[in-house]
């Protein structure tokens, strides 16, 4: 599911992040946690998921502030608007009452 050179690339990150969580001090308590919990690669799986559930949401608010104060042109608006619309519900074709 979803595009999986993304997918690789988030777990390549949290893999890097994790590493050098292992040997610092200044590593969050829930990481660490984590850590102590499950095998490396499940953690590292687990913080690129949440890493991407950040970037969603980071993503949604920003279309929706650009797409709601028309900052930018319409036809960037609108392609934006396809392209979250086309990785959510897999499709191109943009239903405008539905709620992204």
């Amino acid at each position: 599911m979803g595009n999986r050179e993304l997918r690789t690339l988030l777990v390549l990150g949290a893999t890097s992040v994790l590493r050098i969580a292992r040997n610092d001090a200044r590593t969050r308590p829930w990481l660490s946690a984590l850590l102590a919990r499950r095998p490396s690669k499940v953690a590292a799986v687990a913080l690129a998921n949440k890493t991407a559930r950040i970037i969603w949401h980071l993503l949604r608010i920003w279309l929706m502030e650009a797409v709601s104060l028309r900052s930018c042109s319409p036809a960037l608006s609108e392609a934006m608007l396809t392209l979250v619309h086309m990785d959510y519900h897999g499709s191109s074709e943009l239903n405008r009452e539905a709620p992204l």
